[in-house]
């Protein structure tokens, strides 16, 4: 690997890292780019690769969300009421435009390639909004799939506009 590589990740391989990142709530938007500009990877490889890693947490957050939300609530009385009004004020202010538009809602909260957006974003509005996860886990991976094309797409042509050969 290239010497600006942190060192940490030197003698693993490039995909494995990117999946990695893309797995990461927050910098998960980012793997697409990361794999590219400094993995040197080609899109074609960032793309699965980030798809994978977007993939991993959500069938945990899925299947996860409801009984760990549940046993909270049953035990920490301020949990119980932070998360009875995140839930109410969540249904209340985008229930009816989540259920007009429930699946096509799903994949484009997660097709958005903007940070707080992406896989752990839809996981937990598909718990909020009652999708279920065999379900979801479809509609997640769709959004993974359009947001890591888009960003490779926008990453290639910057790079041609800069003048900088594809890989």
């Amino acid at each position: 690997m290239l010497s600006h590589v942190p060192h940490v990740l030197r003698g693993i391989p490039a995909g494995v890292v990117v999946a990695i990142v893309a797995a990461v709530p927050v910098i998960e938007r980012g793997a697409v780019a990361f794999g590219i500009l400094v993995m040197h990877l080609r899109a074609v490889a960032a793309v699965p690769a980030t798809v994978v890693g977007n993939l991993l947490p959500v069938p945990f957050l899925l299947w996860g969300l409801g009984p760990v939300s549940g046993w909270l609530r049953r035990r920490i009385r301020l949990a119980d009421r932070g998360f009875g009004w995140l839930f109410d004020h969540a249904r209340s202010m985008h229930g009816r435009r989540f259920d007009r538009f429930r699946d096509l809602a799903l994949i484009l909260v997660v097709a958005i390639p903007l940070p707080l957006f992406g896989p752990w974003t839809g996981s937990l509005c598909a718990f909020v909004f009652g999708v279920r996860p065999t379900r979801a886990l479809g509609l997640i991976a769709a959004g993974s799939v359009i947001a890591a094309i888009v960003v490779a797409a926008l990453v290639e042509s910057g790079l041609s506009v800069l003048g900088i050969p594809a890989r």
